[in-house]
């Protein structure tokens, strides 16, 4: 296990660790088995542990650490994902796609690299109750696809595409390294252009008003994003290609931006979500 002793309350066996995850989540127990059964084998063999610093129990899968300038690695939180998280992706997989769809997705969750990446495709769906018609990879521009489409009764469909923004906490890990080597103990506040990831999504979207179909970009966020740069970077875009952009991650909070409050009320209410500011700050 790579994950240091000091953090590890205690440890127990992944497949019965999952499973109670799963009846917490009111999935019986049968269906949970059958769950576990259909994960790819490594991933099955994964470690499982309870976190001495949080409470929460996570599963070591080999999601490679970050490196430092210098040489230096860094292994944490982000590299342990969460048991229960894995637990309510697979069973929102068995029930959004389909038969090949549904095995290549298993197949990509056994990818170490991008194991964090496949699992946050789920982010947008794991708190709605209807799955109904939902539809993954539905047509974009051309020949790109958008990661999912949610279709409600009387509403516009909602095309939400997912990105992961590891980024930010890498570059965070090396400005708090140079930081130290200079005898300074606080990380510095993030620095990055917030344009480039809504810049390199839009043109998967066509240009069209909300009211015919709205067109949502969910970043999986570690981080905060500075508020002003990151309205003033959404404002940047080309109007009618995204409607509205949400941080998040695996709890029902998360910060929207949009052209209208009707648009962003719309995709936290369609997704089940809270709107805040968990995921945004201010510079001073």
């Amino acid at each position: 296990m790579r994950v240091p002793r000091q953090f590890v309350k205690t440890v127990a066996d992944f497949k019965i660790c999952f499973v109670r995850h799963a009846l917490i989540q009111s999935i019986p127990e049968a269906e949970a088995l059958r769950l576990f059964e259909m994960l790819p084998f490594e991933l099955r063999q994964s470690d499982c542990f309870e976190d001495a610093l949080t409470g929460l129990w996570r599963y070591d899968f080999g999601t490679p650490p970050i490196t430092l300038p210098g040489g230096g690695q860094i292994v944490g939180t982000p590299h342990f994902q969460e048991v229960r998280v894995l637990v309510r992706v697979i069973y929102l997989a068995c029930r959004v796609l389909q038969n090949d769809r549904l095995s290549q997705y298993i197949h990509r969750l056994a990818n170490k690299e991008q194991h964090p990446d496949v699992l946050a495709e789920f982010q947008p769906l794991q708190h709605r109750v209807n799955l109904r018609g939902i539809e993954n990879e539905a047509a974009g521009v051309g020949n790109k696809t958008i990661d999912w489409l949610i279709p409600d009764d009387g509403q516009p469909p909602l095309y939400v595409e997912v990105k992961r923004r590891i980024r930010d906490l890498i570059e965070s890990f090396e400005s708090l390294h140079f930081a130290q080597s200079l005898g300074i103990d606080e990380i510095p506040a993030p620095h990055h252009d917030p344009a480039l990831m809504m810049r390199s999504t839009t043109d998967k979207f066509p240009s069209r008003d909300s009211s015919a179909a709205l067109h949502c970009l969910w970043i999986a966020a570690h981080l905060k994003q500075e508020a002003n740069e990151t309205r003033r970077a959404f404002g940047q875009l080309e109007a009618g290609r995204i409607h509205v952009v949400v941080f998040g991650g695996w709890t029902k909070e998360a910060s929207l931006i949009g052209e209208r409050p009707e648009d962003i009320e719309a995709v936290a209410s369609r997704l089940d979500i809270t709107p805040s500011d968990q995921f945004l700050f201010t510079r001073s």
